[in-house]
């Protein structure tokens, strides 16, 4: 079993004198749009860096938290190179980008939110999704930002414009397609999911993805047949 700290260099002394890194650690890196450029990974994990060292030494599993899912979506220009750096020191143990609940998120939040605000099925008017769906600099319950980051959980609103809502079967599954594909491209197709009450698990297999990690937790529903599925 791997146990996967949150690795922030601040602390990682405090793990050390507590006997919490042996040969079953693993790093988990925070990237989410709120946080500074100096803490994102291409920052931290540059080459070089304590991490990589760490990683390269001790071939410890690693990923990174989050692409998208769970809070508003940023396009960070990933470094591909030094993902692949990543992939060939640890092979399936470099897990990649974790993509947060992308069913509930694309379904529900983000589809939802637009037909709350356009009551339109679509196609969509480009500036019209940006004005409504893009902010700078806001307070709120996901904390302030500096950055002009999207509303939506899934991806900017200029990806849904040009499609319609998927009332069929076969329009969710292209819908769904679409997203995969889009985020795998941002990182060289490194993703690990995590997933709760849409399980797409062979949709997602089917495309490339390696990775799956199910939700835990209380609160979610058929937790032991998305774990089992995960599995």
């Amino acid at each position: 079993m791997k146990f996967f700290h949150v690795y922030d260099e601040r602390y990682y002394d405090g793990l050390v004198k507590n006997n919490l890194i042996n040969e079953d650690t693993g790093y988990k890196l925070m990237n989410v749009f709120r946080m500074p450029e100096d803490k994102h990974f291409n920052a931290v994990a540059a080459k070089g860096g304590r991490l990589h060292s760490l990683i390269k030494e001790n071939k410890n599993p690693f990923y990174i938290d989050r692409i998208a899912g769970g809070t508003r979506y940023y396009k960070f220009n990933y470094d591909k190179e030094l993902i692949r750096e990543y992939s060939e020191l640890l092979g399936k143990w470099f897990l990649g980008f974790q993509l947060h609940e992308s069913g509930t998120n694309r379904c529900v939040n983000d589809w939802g939110k637009i037909l709350a605000e356009t009551g339109s099925k679509g196609p969509y008017d480009i500036e019209l999704l940006n004005k409504l769906f893009f902010v700078e600099g806001e307070n709120s319950f996901y904390g302030s930002s500096i950055r002009k980051t999207s509303l939506l959980e899934q991806g900017n609103p200029e990806e849904y414009a040009p499609f319609t809502y998927p009332e069929t079967e076969e329009e969710l599954f292209a819908d769904f397609e679409r997203l995969y594909t889009a985020r795998m491209a941002d990182v060289d197709g490194h993703i690990v999911t995590a997933d709760s009450l849409f399980l797409l698990t062979k949709l997602q297999d089917e495309l490339g993805i390696k990775s799956f990690m199910p939700e835990v937790g209380f609160q979610i529903e058929q937790t032991r047949v998305a774990a089992s599925v995960a599995r």
